[in-house]
């Protein structure tokens, strides 16, 4: 997902998409973003409730750019499973529009405001536990700022095994 970050010609809000989840569209130069082929003027990360459940989604990637084009099938590439609601609740983001009646799914919260002349940034927050009924403190979470197009680093908070020198960690 930096990767297409840092590739989009902007940063947008997800919109609500017609499969229960979000949808974060990115704006991308054709064979000049690596995995973007000319086919495609961008990629989309959405947010689809597995089969049955409240509580699972997967996070999908897909290369297009309309609402409906990121909605799981095999056409796009599961990358994340076992995502659930955050401790603080789903996130908002205030950009999106309209305004959906509920957040469930949602992994991009309102980016911070840049000031003038800055580039945009993209926020993202993701909470995955493969077990949350018999280990619901389990979870670990991962949270990111970044920047578009320019090449920053993104500050992961999470609880891991082993602490990363490469990396500031938290809970």
């Amino acid at each position: 997902m930096r990767m297409d970050i840092h590739c989009a010609s902007a940063a947008p809000a997800p919109q609500e998409n017609p499969y229960g989840g979000f949808t974060l569209t990115l704006t991308e130069s054709p064979s000049t973003c690596p995995f973007v082929t000319s086919t495609s003027s961008g990629v989309q990360w959405c947010t689809i409730p597995v089969a049955g459940s409240t509580t699972q989604w997967q996070l999908f990637r897909f290369l297009g750019t309309l609402l409906t084009d990121c909605n799981g099938s095999a056409n796009s590439t599961l990358l994340v499973d076992y995502i659930t609601q955050p401790s603080a609740g789903w996130p908002a983001n205030s950009g999106s529009s309209p305004t959906p009646p509920d957040w469930a799914g949602n992994l991009w919260p309102t980016a911070p405001t840049c000031p003038t002349g800055s580039l945009p940034a993209a926020s993202v927050q993701l909470t995955v536990n493969v077990d949350p009924v018999g280990h619901p403190f389990g979870a670990l979470r991962a949270a990111g700022l970044d920047r578009a197009p320019e090449r920053t680093a993104v500050h992961v908070a999470g609880t891991p095994q082993a602490p990363d020198p490469r990396r500031r960690w938290s809970s």
